[in-house]
């Protein structure tokens, strides 16, 4: 629908340009110049729960995708993505490529990247363009004829300069600040312009939610922003506003709406014609700080000045922010370093901890209540989450999280009940890479291909010596999973084989469910009945696979390739298994 729509525009506009849709990622990467990523992960149900569950709790969130609660959860869910994406934009796109990221939360998404990926990422935001347009429109003067200088963070950038020929418009404006009807359009941020001496980039409405002064209360909501401010869960529930683009798609292509074409101030287009053409052009990114704000700290995402031209795209030292200001950002900052740390230490804990130093979240609760909070929101989102499913046994720091993260029954009563398989051998990792250092997914045939020994000794990863060992119930978390890495380590291009055997009393027929991160294949009594390349992340019953077990003995093979990040697979029966006994273990 989406292309639909959009060769309807072309069509409407004349227009040459060339559209293509793909659900393949290696297609539609292949040398790809440029990379913008807008992604989104669990749906707006799950975006829901981001919201109405710290709601119970009285921490009440305005939009909850860049900070706070909402933020925190949407980074655990999309961070594993988001890097999956990058790994192939490094293997299938052009070695020159720059990836322009428009996803929440901004500044968790690209300081994610900076840790683990070498392609080099952009955040692009709008609220730098609104921000001077409406300053500029309380200015009374033309928004492309003033000159400024903006840096902080994402959400979060100061107007340290304003000026229009040359005459500084900050003191005009600070007073206007003070003027009852523009103070009314925009409370939050008229109040921290007065207070704090700048004001700051994000709409009053959205950045009310990063600090802790404005949504403690109804009272305070009403007082600094609007009655609409108190309905943001009826916008954002259930799918509703999924449904409202599709329909607002649907009548794009009945032709009853008309798009408006003319240039709009979003930034990428304008990069983009800089790095083809040489014609510089002058835009706020999210980058590494690398010293670019002298006083926060070196590897966060900070959004600063950059220039783009034929060189590339070089980011402006900005210096010292004033300490107030500072103080503010490394609020939010904290928080992002603890989201992000959670997803690449698969570190429940640190979940958490960042939503015990939320601002937001901070005012109003106490560490128990946050420690409920944190629960339950992860309970919501398990299924996206497998990366911790092994630490949600220990009780030790965390105990109302990992409680709640549990199942109500017992570990083998869960697994029981829901036909997963509890007794593996598994040999691994061995090596599965290239000579230029590419991953060769399922494509390389290995010795347990050929023949299974569980006595043999092979030649692994690294050239290390590796065996079949035994894995039981002890070594599969609550929900079944099987984490290659808990078994193996957190390695790179690698893969993996389980295998198992069962004694059936009859001829049988069975659905055999499986998930996988990354590639999964599966063997019965030699039989290759699934073969699936992938760089994902491993959901239950990705893929169904039909099964005919004959009377007496039979083999089951599962190979699982790695990339990198989390690793690991579900198996189970689509029912249970009556007659089909395992009988190797």
């Amino acid at each position: 629908m989406v292309k639909k729509a959009a060769k309807k525009i072309i069509s409407d506009a004349k227009s040459d340009i060339r559209i293509e849709a793909t659900t393949s990622r290696k297609i539609a990467l292949q040398d790809a110049d440029y990379v913008f990523i807008s992604i989104s992960v669990g749906g707006d149900k799950l975006y829901a729960q981001d919201l109405t569950i710290p709601a119970k709790f009285g921490v009440s969130q305005a939009i909850g995708d860049t900070l706070g609660p909402g933020g925190i959860m949407k980074a655990q869910r999309i961070i594993p993505i988001f890097l999956k994406i990058l790994n192939d934009v490094e293997k299938h796109s052009s070695k020159s490529v720059i990836v322009f990221n428009y996803a929440n939360p901004m500044a968790m998404l690209c300081w994610a990247a900076y840790e683990r990926s070498k392609v080099p990422v952009i955040g692009l935001c709008h609220s730098v363009q609104a921000t001077v347009e409406r300053l500029a429109q309380i200015a009374g003067k033309p928004h492309h004829e003033v000159k400024f200088l903006i840096a902080g963070i994402n959400h979060m950038g100061w107007i340290l300069q304003f000026q229009w020929n040359n005459v500084d418009l900050l003191p005009f404006l600070q007073k206007q600040f003070q003027d009852p009807e523009i103070y009314r359009q925009d409370a939050v941020r008229c109040e921290l312009a007065m207070h704090l001496g700048s004001f700051v980039t994000e709409g009053s409405y959205h950045h009310s939610e990063y600090s802790p002064w404005f949504r403690k209360n109804t009272k305070l909501i009403k007082k600094f922003l609007s009655m609409d401010s108190l309905n943001w869960v009826d916008r954002y529930q259930g799918t509703s506003r999924c449904h409202e683009q599709l329909k607002w798609y649907q009548e794009i292509i009945k032709g009853n709406i008309v798009m408006d074409l003319t240039r709009s101030h979003e930034y990428g287009p304008r990069i983009v014609n800089a790095l083809a053409t040489g014609e510089p052009f002058n835009f706020n990114g999210n980058v590494r700080n690398n010293n670019l704000i002298s006083n926060l700290p070196t590897q966060c995402c900070v959004e600063v000045p950059c220039l783009a031209d034929r060189k590339g795209i070089r980011p402006q030292v900005v210096g010292t922010l004033p300490p107030q200001l500072a103080a503010l950002n490394r609020s939010n900052i904290t928080v992002q370093e603890l989201a992000v740390k959670a997803v690449l230490e698969s570190n429940a804990e640190h979940v958490f901890h960042a939503m015990a130093f939320d601002p937001l979240t901070a005012a109003q609760l106490t560490l128990s209540q946050i420690s409920v909070m944190t629960a339950e929101l992860l309970a919501v989102s398990r299924d996206w989450l497998p990366r911790y499913h092994r630490q949600f046994k220990s009780k030790k720091k965390v105990p109302v999280i990992c409680n709640m993260m549990a199942e109500d029954d017992s570990k083998a009563g869960f697994l029981k009940k829901n036909f997963f398989i509890e007794n593996y051998y598994v040999l691994g990792p061995f090596e599965n890479k290239d000579a230029q250092d590419r991953s060769l997914g399922l494509t390389q045939k290995l010795a347990p291909e050929e023949c299974i020994d569980l006595h043999a000794a092979y030649q692994g990863k690294s050239g290390k010596s590796i065996c079949w060992q035994k894995i039981g119930i002890q070594d599969i978390a609550e929900n079944g999973f099987i984490d290659l890495v808990r078994l193996f380590g957190r390695i790179e291009m690698a893969v993996a084989y389980a295998y198992v055997e069962f004694e059936a009393m009859i001829d049988k027929n069975i659905k055999l469910l499986v998930g996988s991160d990354d590639g999964i294949a599966v063997w019965v009594n030699r039989k290759q009945l699934l073969s699936y390349e992938a760089t994902r992340i491993v959901e239950r019953d990705q893929h169904i696979v039909p099964v005919w077990f004959k009377h007496g003995k039979n083999e089951l093979l599962i190979k699982v390739d790695q990339k990198h990040g989390d690793w690991g697979f579900f198996a189970r029966f689509d029912r249970e298994p009556q007659g089909i006994e395992v009988s190797i273990i």
